[in-house]
C-alpha cells in the first residue's frame, strides 16, 4: 500500500517504487511492468537493477512519482514521503529510465512532506499540500524546476488566501490550470481547487452533494481528451461507519470551471 506507479517510456511501460506492507516492512525494490508487444494484452514485470553509481535511497511510501524530460532525458523524479525512521521525508530524488540511475537532488524541501500531491507542469513540478513530520496537514505550495545541468531550483509558490491545508489530494494539471481534488483537512473545504498558475489566484469548486456517498481521499484523478476529468478509486475509514470505497467512477467537465 502507498506505493506508486508512473507511466514511463510515452506510456508503455509503468515504473513502480516504494509502498509497504506494514508499517516496519517497505518494499525495498523498483519494478517496470511493459508491453511484450506493441498494442498487445500481454505485459511482463521485471525488477529494476539500479546503475552502480546509484545514490542510496531509504524505502518510503505516501511519496510522489513523476515523469519529466530534462536535457531530451527521461527522468522519474521522487519526492518526499513516510519511511521507518520518520513520517516525513525531505529528499528528492532523480531516476534516469534509460541508465536507472539514481541521483539525489542538491536541493531538498524544507520541511518534511508526506501525502502530498505533486504533478508535471512547465517543464517542472508543482508540488502542492500533504502532511508535515507533525501528521498536520500542509498549505504551502512549492514549484520545482530544473534550470542549469546538475542545477534545480526550489522555489515557493505564493497564494492569498493561501490555499486550504489538506492532504491526500489528487492532482491534474490543464494548460496553465493545476486542478487539485479532494484531500482531508482540518475544516470543510471545496472539493476541487483550481490553481491558475499564471496569475497566482486560486478558487474553489463544490461538485458533489451532501447526501453523494463520496470520499475525495486515496483516489486518483486523470484528465482526459475533450477535458474531461476522471476520478478513480478512493475511500476512507472512520470510526462510525467502518471502512468506505468509492464506487464507480465520476466524471467531471472542466470547461465549465473556467
Amino acid at each position: 500500500m502507498h506505493h506508486t506507479a508512473t507511466a514511463i517510456a510515452n506510456g508503455t511501460a509503468v515504473f513502480v517504487i516504494g509502498g509497504r506492507t506494514s508499517p516496519a516492512c517497505p518494499n525495498k525494490k523498483m519494478f517496470v511492468l511493459r508491453e511484450n508487444e506493441p498494442f498487445s494484452d500481454a505485459f511482463e514485470w521485471s525488477e529494476i537493477v539500479l546503475h552502480p553509481e546509484s545514490a542510496v535511497m531509504e524505502p518510503c511510501w505516501r511519496h510522489t512519482a513523476n515523469c519529466i524530460h530534462v536535457d531530451n532525458e527521461e527522468v522519474v523524479l521522487i519526492v518526499g514521503g513516510s519511511c521507518v525512521r520518520t513520517c516525513a521525508l525531505v529528499d528528492i530524488y532523480k531516476l534516469n529510465t534509460a541508465s536507472w540511475r539514481l541521483e539525489k537532488l542538491c536541493v531538498s524541501l524544507p520541511e518534511g512532506r508526506c501525502f502530498h500531491s505533486c504533478v508535471s507542469c512547465w517543464e517542472g513540478l508543482m508540488i502542492c499540500g500533504g502532511m508535515d513530520s507533525s501528521m498536520q496537514p500542509i498549505s504551502s505550495c512549492l514549484y520545482l524546476r530544473h534550470s542549469l545541468p546538475d542545477v534545480w531550483n526550489l522555489s515557493p509558490v505564493h497564494f492569498s488566501p493561501p490555499i486550504p491545508p489538506k492532504y491526500s489530494m489528487s492532482a491534474a494539471v490543464t494548460g496553465d490550470h493545476v486542478i487539485l481534488s479532494g484531500g482531508v483537512g482540518l475544516e470543510p473545504s471545496p472539493d476541487l481547487i483550481v490553481i491558475n498558475l499564471a496569475l497566482r489566484i486560486w478558487f474553489g469548486a463544490m461538485i458533489f452533494h451532501e447526501k453523494e456517498d463520496i470520499l475525495l481521499e486515496k483516489h486518483t484523478c486523470h484528465l482526459l481528451a475533450g477535458q474531461k476529468l476522471v476520478l478513480l478509486g478512493g475511500g476512507g475509514n472512520c470510526f462510525s461507519f467502518g471502512t468506505h470505497f468509492n464506487c464507480g467512477i465520476c466524471t467531471i467537465d472542466t470547461n465549465s470551471l473556467f
